[in-house]
C-alpha cells in the first residue's frame, strides 16, 4: 500500500501515515529507509496481529520535495501577478 506521510519523529523511527482510502495510522520503520520528511509518499506494509497491528514502511517513493515545481505552478495559478521568490535558510 501507499500513504502520505503526516508527521513522522526520526529520533523514534516512527509516525502518522493517511492511506490512500483517507485513514490515518501509527508506522515505524526498522532505520534501513532514508530520512523521511511530512507528506512523502510511502510504501508500506502492515506487520502484527488484531490490536498489535501496525504500518511499517518499506520505502519511499516520493519525497515532498520533489513536487515544488508543481506547487510554484499552483501557487501562480492561484495568486496570478504575485512574483515567488524561493529563499534559502540559514
Amino acid at each position: 500500500m501507499t500513504g502520505r506521510v503526516v508527521c513522522f519523529r526520526p529520533r523514534m523511527r516512527r509516525g502518522i501515515v493517511r492511506t490512500e482510502c483517507g485513514d490515518e495510522m501509527a508506522f515505524e520503520t526498522n532505520g534501513d529507509v532514508e530520512t523521511i520528511q511530512g507528506d512523502d509518499l510511502v510504501e508500506f506494509v502492515f506487520v502484527g496481529h488484531g490490536t498489535e497491528k501496525k504500518a511499517q514502511v518499506t520505502r519511499i517513493v516520493e519525497k515532498a520535495a520533489s513536487r515544488c515545481q508543481s506547487f510554484d505552478k499552483m501557487l501562480q495559478e492561484l495568486f496570478g501577478g504575485m512574483n515567488i521568490e524561493r529563499t534559502t535558510s540559514k
